[in-house]
């Protein structure tokens, strides 16, 4: 129930007025009720400059399920604002990634999964909107340990 209460505030943050500074004490709080093989975590990336505002905030979890299985869960939002004279337009998109997850040995992981990304919403200054297609995309995802 609180891993599906921190899910909402993620995908809501207009609702709920969600940030980075709001978001860490509940992870935290969270991560004192979950079993030790289970990781949250929440990242926000921003980019500023003239005529451009862009923010992306998502969230991880990633619980063990095996010695070698595990299974990789992430809720990402993104929003923009760019501005140029009378050019003006709004960007936003939500995305839910799954992974399952087998690691073959110390130093390789494989991954298989999906991700899914919501119609792509711009909102212009002129009164155009459009709404690009959902998109949706399976992936084959490995990871190795760099060299010592």
């Amino acid at each position: 129930m609180k891993t599906v209460l921190f899910c909402i505030f993620v995908l809501t943050p207009k609702l709920c007025f969600a940030n980075i500074e709001m978001l860490e004490p509940t992870i935290e709080w969270l991560s004192g009720f979950n079993s030790e093989n289970i990781e949250l975590g929440v990242d926000k990336s921003a980019i500023k400059f003239a005529g451009c505002n862009q923010v992306t905030y998502s969230a991880s979890f990633n619980q063990a399920l095996t010695k070698s299985a595990s299974l990789e869960m992430s809720l990402g939002y993104a929003k923009g604002r760019h501005s140029w004279g009378v050019f003006n337009q709004r960007v936003s998109f939500k995305e839910l990634s799954i992974i399952p997850r087998y690691q073959v040995n110390h130093d390789l992981s494989i991954g298989a999964g999906v991700t899914l990304q919501t119609s792509t919403e711009f909102k212009s200054a002129q009164g155009v909107q459009l709404d690009l297609p959902k998109n949706s995309e399976w992936l084959l995802n490995a990871r190795m340990n760099g060299m010592h």
